[in-house]
C-alpha cells in the first residue's frame, strides 16, 4: 500500500552529548538532584537559488522546511538518554525540461523526510565517556510505499577528555542505504576551545569554527557532507526507484543569543559538489549529473522547554529555575515533578468496530515552576502574557504524541462505502505551555496554548496499525484501507481554559468538585469551539482537573502524589464545528468525504483509581451523530488510562 514518506536521515549529523564526569564525586547518591528533562523545538528553513546542472540547460531549486522536536534526559550523574526526532520537507523544481528526455528529469516534486534518532551517554569517569546511539530514517515522495523508504542504522564511540579545552570522540557508524549497500563510516568528534573567543567543533560530518563577538552574538563558519535519498512514487517516471542529492555545503553565519533557552541562526552560504543520481529499482544507475555552485539562504530557531538550560556565559548559577517541590496529599501548594500519562480508547469496549475505532496517546507532564523562577519561553508564557480573571502562580510545559484511526462500518469490505465514515489514520505531536492560579475568590485555573503538528493518509500508519492488532488478537482484517483520505500534513493551534470549584466536603476526606472549560481550535485537521464540565464524587480527590479524552478540549494535567483514592466522574462537552477532517476530506487534495454535522455532543462517565504515585481509570463515552447518514446515530467507545507520576 502507498503511503506518504514519513522519513528519517541519518546521515547529516550525529549528535554527541559533552557529560561533565560528576563520577568521582564526594557527595553521597541520595544527595544529588538530578536536573529535569530538557525539551528544544527547532523549526528552520533553507533557500537556495537555481542550480544549473553542468553539461545542460536545465535547472534545478530545492527549496527545504524543517522541524526538529529534541529530548534530553538525564537519568544518574553518570548517565543521559535523549531523543530527536524530526520532519523535513524538500520541494523540488526542475526547469527547462523540454531540452532532456520528457520525465526522465522530474521524477518527484515533494519529498519528506522523517527521523527519529534515540541516543545514550554513559560517563565511566572525569574523561572518559561512551556514546551510543540509534537512526531510523523513512524518506521519499508523498505516494512513496513506507515499507520501501526505511532506512536504519547505529553509532557507537568513546569521548576522552583531555583538558578543560580539549575532547576528542571517536568510534564508527553504520546505515543503510535505498537501493544500494550499507555505509560504514568512521565517527570522529572534535570539542577545542582554542582561545577565549574560538571554538571548533565537529560532529559525524559536519564541522563548526566560531568567534565569539560579543554577547549574544557570535560569528561562525561551518562546512558539512550532506546526502539526501527519496524512495520515488509507483506511478513515477521511475517506479518505485531513487533519488540521492548529495552536497557540501559551505556557510558564513551569525548566532544570536539573548537568553540561555532561545538561540537564532541566520547564515548564507554555496553548494559545493552537488550531484543528482537516480536509480530504478533494481539499483541501476539510470540518470548521474552534477550542478554548479549555488548560493542560499538559512534561517534556524532554537527554543528551550521546560528543562534546567545553562545560562549564558557570566550568569549566575543562582538564577537558574526551581522547579516546585512536591507536597503531600491532596496539598494545592504545589503540583510535583514529571508525569507519564497513557491512554487507550477503542469501540471495541462497545462492541463496535467503526467511525471513532482507536486512538493512543502518551503524554508528558514537565515539572512546574514557580512565578518568577521560569524559564526562558516558559517564563514569557507564564509571566509575560496578561492572566484575564485570575493570578498566575505556577506553571510547565507538555508534549502529547498519539495516533487515531477512523474506518466506515463494514470494513470487510474493499470498496468504498459511499455515504459511511472515510478511512483515516492521523499521527501527531503537540508540545504546550501550561499555566495555573486562582481567582480572586479562590477558585482554581488551569489554562492552556497548545501548537500541534501531524499527519493524516496513509503515512499516518492508520491501517498498519489496525491489522496488526486484529492479527494478533484474530480479529478479521479490515479490507479498505486503499480508500482511506490521502497523505497531508496538518498543523492546528488549541487555546483552553478549564476552572475548578470544590462544591463540599474536602479534598482530604469525602468531597465532591466541578470542572467547567470551554477551548478553541484552528488548524487543517479540526476547527472548533466547544465547552462543558466535569462533577467529580469521591475520596481524596486528585489536585488536578480531571482526565480528558484525547478529542476533548478539557486540558491534560497532573497532580502530587497523595494516599489512596477513589472517584466516580461524569462529564459532557458541546463542540461547534467549523471543519473535521476525517469527516470533510483532505484539505489540499481531492478525497472522500461526507457532510459532517455542525454541532457535536460527547458525554463520559468512569471511575479512577488513585494511589501514591499512580492514577488508573476507566471511561464510557458515546459521541452524537457526526454526520448526515451515520449509521446508528450514536457511537460509543471506552478508554482505559493511567497517570505516572515520577
Amino acid at each position: 500500500m502507498s503511503a506518504r514518506a514519513v522519513c528519517f536521515s541519518a546521515l547529516t549529523m550525529l549528535p554527541l552529548l559533552v557529560l561533565d564526569g560528576r563520577a568521582d564525586t564526594e557527595v553521597p547518591p541520595q544527595a544529588l538532584e538530578l536536573p529535569p528533562p530538557e525539551f528544544h523545538v527547532k523549526p528552520g528553513f533553507y533557500a537556495p537559488l537555481r542550480a544549473k546542472l553542468n553539461d545542460d540547460t536545465v535547472d534545478v531549486r530545492a527549496p527545504r522546511v524543517m522541524l526538529d522536536l529534541d529530548g534530553l534526559w538525564t537519568l544518574s550523574p553518570q548517565a543521559q538518554f535523549g531523543l530527536d526526532a524530526g520532519i523535513e520537507h524538500s520541494h523540488y523544481r526542475f526547469f527547462n525540461l523540454p531540452s532532456v528526455p520528457p520525465g526522465v528529469l522530474e521524477p518527484v516534486r515533494d519529498a519528506f523526510r522523517v527521523k527519529l534518532e534515540p541516543r545514550f551517554n554513559y560517563s565511566l569517569n572525569e574523561r572518559w565517556s561512551l556514546v551510543t546511539g540509534a537512526q531510523l530514517a523513512v524518506a521519499g515522495d508523498p505516494d512513496a510505499d513506507v515499507g520501501k523508504s526505511l532506512t536504519y542504522g547505529g553509532y557507537v564511540g568513546a569521548r576522552r577528555k583531555f583538558s578543560e579545552h580539549f575532547a576528542l570522540t571517536f568510534g564508527g557508524y553504520a546505515t543503510t542505504r535505498l537501493e544500494d549497500s550499507v555505509r560504514i563510516l568512521p565517527l570522529i568528534g572534535v570539542e577545542w576551545q582554542i582561545s577565549q573567543r574560538w571554538r571548533l567543533e565537529t560532529k559525524g560530518l559536519e564541522g563548526h569554527l566560531s568567534y565569539a563577538l560579543r554577547e549574544p552574538l557570535r560569528l561562525f563558519l561551518g562546512l558539512s557532507y550532506e546526502t539526501r535519498e527519496f524512495r520515488l512514487a509507483g506511478d513515477s517516471s521511475v517506479p518505485d526507484g531513487v533519488l540521492r542529492d548529495q552536497t557540501t555545503p559551505i556557510t558564513v553565519g551569525l548566532e544570536w543569543q539573548p537568553n540561555p533557552t532561545t538561540k537564532v541562526t541566520v547564515a548564507l552560504g554555496r553548494t559545493m559538489g552537488t550531484s543528482y543520481r537516480l536509480r530504478n529499482d533494481l539499483g541501476n544507475t539510470i540518470f548521474d549529473r552534477d550542478a554548479q555552485a549555488t548560493p542560499f539562504v538559512s534561517l534556524a530557531l532554537d527554543v528551550g522547554l521546560g528543562g534546567s538550560h545553562h545560562p549564558a556565559s557570566g550568569s549566575d548559577d543562582s538564577q537558574r529555575a526551581v522547579p516546585l517541590e512536591r507536597t503531600g496529599a491532596g496539598g494545592d501548594s504545589g503540583l510535583g515533578g514529571h508525569t507519564v500519562q497513557l491512554w487507550e480508547e477503542n469501540d471495541s469496549m462497545s462492541g463496535t468496530d467503526d467511525n471513532y475505532s482507536q486512538g493512543a496517546q502518551v503524554a508528558y507532564l514537565g515539572p512546574e515552576y514557580r512565578l518568577g523562577e521560569m524559564p526562558g519561553w516558559l517564563g514569557w508564557f507564564g509571566e509575560g502574557l496578561p492572566a484575564l480573571g485570575y493570578t498566575v502562580e505556577r506553571a510547565r510545559a507538555t508534549f502529547a504524541a498519539g495516533q487515531l484511526i477512523f474506518t466506515p462500518l463494514d470494513i470487510h469490505a474493499t470498496a468504498l462505502q459511499v455515504g459511511d465514515h472515510p478511512y483515516a489514520g492521523w499521527i501527531y505531536g503537540a508540545p504546550s505551555l501550561e499555566r495555573r492560579g486562582r481567582t480572586s475568590g479562590g477558585t482554581d485555573v488551569l489554562e492552556q496554548v497548545r501548537l500541534g503538528f501531524g499527519w493524516v493518509g496513509p503515512g499516518a500508519l492508520g491501517g498498519e496499525a489496525q491489522n496488526f492488532i486484529h492479527r494478533n488478537f484474530q480479529i478479521n482484517q479490515a479490507q479498505g484501507w486503499e480508500n482511506q483520505l490521502k497523505n497531508e500534513p496538518t498543523a492546528d493551534f488549541t487555546y483552553a481554559r478549564a476552572w475548578r470549584v470544590l462544591l463540599a466536603g474536602e479534598r482530604e476526606g469525602g468531597a465532591v468538585d466541578f470542572i467547567p472549560h470551554f477551548g478553541l481550535v484552528g488548524g487543517t485537521p479540526r476547527t472548533e469551539a466547544g465547552a462543558g464540565g466535569t462533577l467529580r464524587i469521591g475520596v481524596n480527590l486528585p489536585d488536578d482537573f480531571g482526565q480528558p479524552s484525547i478529542q476533548s478540549l478539557l486540558p491534560i494535567s497532573g497532580g502530587a502524589p497523595q494516599q489512596f483514592g477513589v472517584y466516580l466522574f461524569a462529564a459532557v462537552e458541546g463542540r461547534a464545528v467549523a471543519r473535521d477532517t476525517f469527516l470533510d476530506g483532505n484539505l489540499w487534495r481531492s478525497s472522500y468525504h461526507v457532510e459532517s454535522e455542525p454541532l457535536d455532543l460527547e458525554t463520559r462517565v468512569g471511575f479512577a483509581v488513585t494511589w501514591s504515585q499512580v492514577d488508573l481509570g476507566f471511561t464510557y463515552a458515546r459521541q452524537s451523530q457526526e454526520y448526515k447518514g451515520q449509521p446508528f446515530g450514536t457511537h460509543d467507545y471506552g478508554s482505559i488510562w493511567m497517570n505516572w507520576r515520577l
